[in-house]
């Protein structure tokens, strides 16, 4: 595996899920593809406006 691919847990009540499923099983995505997607779009979007975030990785887990 990656070393570079961090391994995340979240807790989200049924109903929010249930509709992430739906969102996902439309597009033809996974839930996680799903999650991943919005999560890289919301990077997308803040550094459109906002400018490029400069991160550097951090050996910490």
């Amino acid at each position: 595996m990656d070393k570079n691919i961090k391994r995340i847990q979240f807790r989200a009540d049924s109903e929010t899920l249930e509709k992430i499923n739906y969102i996902a099983e439309h597009y033809g995505r996974s839930v996680k593809e799903q999650i991943i997607h919005l999560i890289e779009n919301c990077v997308s979007e803040y550094e459109a406006k906002i400018g490029p975030i400069e991160a550097e990785p951090k050996d910490k887990d």
